[in-house]
């Protein structure tokens, strides 16, 4: 789940539409819209000198909530958006990219994959591709655009 105080969300790359929501605390959310999804989609919170995007690199049968709820008042509203999968396991990547509202984000593309153990998350802005790596064996690495910044190990 995210939230950020803006005037609204916007979704892109998913279908979403007006749906009920169940589930403990529900009652507070107003103007939910639902979907489901197997593809890459973004949500802009846009406020009115920030826009932040959330974008999700998705998986088969991602489900997507976005609403808004109350702040410090029930009045002041708040936008939110929720992901949820259901498995044995699940993996979420998420990059948030926040630039002025005027300005357009250079995030192009975030995208995830598993392979044999290894976690690999690609986030593309414009030209560049920054790559992170998480092994079986326990370490991380963190490419910037082909040269490597960053290496270590997981600790659980």
């Amino acid at each position: 789940m995210y939230h950020n105080n803006g005037n609204r969300e916007a979704a892109e790359g998913i279908d979403l539409s007006a749906a009920e929501a169940e589930f403990r605390g529900a009652e507070y959310l107003q103007h939910i819209e639902k979907g489901v999804t197997d593809q890459n989609f973004r949500i802009a919170f846009v406020g009115e000198e920030v826009t932040t995007t959330l974008w999700v690199a998705s998986a088969p049968g991602t489900r997507v909530l976005t609403a808004d709820g109350p702040g410090e008042t029930v009045l002041e509203r708040i936008p939110m958006a929720m992901m949820t999968r259901e498995g044995t396991s699940a993996h979420f990547a998420v990059v948030l990219a926040s630039v002025p509202t005027a300005e357009k984000s250079n995030v192009r593309r975030v995208s995830a994959a598993q392979e044999n153990g290894n976690k690999t998350v690609t986030v593309t802005f414009g030209d560049r591709e920054d790559v992170l790596t998480f092994t079986a064996n326990g370490t991380l690495s963190l490419n910037v655009d082909g040269k490597n910044v960053l290496r270590g190990e997981v600790r659980d």
